[in-house]
C-alpha cells in the first residue's frame, strides 16, 4: 500500500501531508505515486520547485494507533525542464543512491533510527 495522506508529523503538531507505506509497497509504486502527485499538483509551480514529504511505514496488519506510524524517511518531488525527478532522502534528508534497497531502508539497514510520530 502506498497513499498519501494527512497526518500530523509537523514538531507543532500541525497536520501536513505524508506518504504512508506498508511493509508491502515497492520502490515502483513509491515512485509512481510520487510522480502522479507532482504531475497533478506540481506541474504549474514555479520552475525548479520541489517537495518534500515525509514517508510513515505502517504495519498493515495492525493499523494505528495500537502501533503507530514511524518516521522512515523523506521523499523529494520536482519538476525540471519538463522532466518529474523523485528523490528518496533519509531522516536526516540525505540523497540516497539509485541503488538502494527498499526493504533494507525500511529495516533500517543504512543506519535510519525511526521516530514515532
Amino acid at each position: 500500500m502506498v497513499k498519501i495522506d494527512y497526518l500530523k508529523w509537523h514538531h507543532d503538531d500541525e497536520v501536513g501531508l505524508a506518504f504512508i507505506v506498508d511493509q508491502y509497497a515497492t520502490l515502483q509504486e513509491i515512485d509512481e505515486k510520487a510522480a502522479d502527485y507532482a504531475h497533478k499538483t506540481m506541474w504549474n509551480n514555479a520552475k525548479d520547485s520541489k517537495v518534500i514529504m515525509p514517508i510513515y511505514l505502517v504495519d498493515s496488519h495492525n493499523m494505528p494507533p495500537e502501533n503507530p506510524a514511524r518516521h522512515i524517511g523523506f521523499i523529494s518531488m520536482s519538476i525540471i525542464d519538463s522532466l518529474i525527478n523523485v528523490e528518496h532522502l533519509t531522516l536526516d534528508k540525505s540523497t540516497i543512491n539509485s541503488e538502494w534497497n527498499a526493504i533494507d531502508f525500511y529495516s533500517g539497514k543504512y543506519g535510519l533510527i525511526s521516530t514515532k510520530r
